[in-house]
């Protein structure tokens, strides 16, 4: 049986050749040279990774054949382009699968009708396109270190070089701009649960405001004290309730009054005094705070 090139590199390596989580790279050894080359399978829902590796050996290009569990020498020297023109066609692909989520996200938030779990896809989309970026930086510095170390074999020319950099350097370009666009996503969002829940807030103080001189007056006439107001009168009752309302009016009706009497007669006669100005300031002030939009 003739014996496998495979047998000839070094143990330490032949794990890594079946480990698909291994990290690109390249490697440098007295008798041959290996390239790791991890490549995004676009055919799954999650980010999952095929490994390539090549090795370079008495002048000749082997490429790994798992079905035969060997190296299988390449019968061109352009294999080792083609593999990064598909790693680069797979990310494409990616990219523009990510991109088109973000859209639909971007499309449900500028409509205000975003999902509950808006957090989580937007954590998932951004978590994914962060792990692809950390795999193009990677990549990026193999084929550097790999160009550098061969330039005299020409395994990679310079314009094939300056190619595949290029492609690399658009797709980083690309990321660049959908994480951005996540980003500004998580601003606007954060910026509509901020202005919702200050509404909110804002309808809680209205509310507590009006209701608690209401509060103390029912608090007053519930004491079982001697003497209380309306205590032994038929229509105390009623007399409660009607005072209650005319609170709720003069809380609601009395600060536009004020302003309506104030442009008709006191800013007339007031307004160049300083204690009107300080006055006015302080009612313009309240009427804000109790204004319902």
């Amino acid at each position: 049986m003739a014996q496998k090139i495979l047998d000839s590199i070094s143990n330490r390596y032949i794990r890594d050749i079946h480990d698909k989580n291994r990290l690109s790279g390249f490697v440098i050894e007295k008798d041959y040279q290996l390239l790791f080359l991890r490549e995004l399978s676009p055919e799954s829902d999650d980010i999952e990774f095929n490994l390539h590796c090549f090795l370079f050996k008495d002048d000749k290009t082997y490429l790994y054949n798992s079905d035969q569990n060997d190296f299988v020498q390449a019968n061109k020297n352009t294999v080792v382009v083609e593999v990064f023109s598909s790693l680069f066609s797979n990310s494409r692909v990616i990219i523009q699968e990510f991109s088109q989520h973000i859209e639909n996200l971007e499309d449900s938030l500028f409509t205000r009708s975003f999902p509950q779990h808006f957090m989580d896809m937007w954590f998932d989309l951004r978590n994914e396109l962060s792990k692809i970026d950390r795999y193009n930086l990677r990549l990026i510095e193999v084929i550097q270190d790999f160009h550098n170390q061969t330039m005299n074999t020409k395994r990679l020319t310079h314009s094939q070089y300056l190619d595949v950099t290029s492609n690399i350097n658009f797709i980083q370009s690309k990321i660049k701009d959908e994480l951005a666009r996540l980003d500004m996503l998580h601003h606007y969002y954060l910026s509509i649960k901020g202005d919702r829940l200050n509404k909110s807030i804002y309808l809680l103080t209205v509310i507590s405001g009006l209701f608690l001189p209401l509060n103390l007056i029912v608090g007053f006439f519930g004491m079982n004290t001697e003497g209380l107001l309306f205590k032994d009168n038929p229509e105390g009752t009623m007399y409660v309730i009607y005072t209650l309302l005319g609170l709720v009016g003069v809380m609601l009706f009395s600060i536009p009054i004020f302003q309506l009497f104030d442009r008709l007669v006191l800013r007339y006669f007031l307004g160049k005094f300083d204690l009107y100005k300080k006055l006015n300031s302080k009612v313009d002030s309240l009427s804000k705070t109790f204004k319902v939009e």
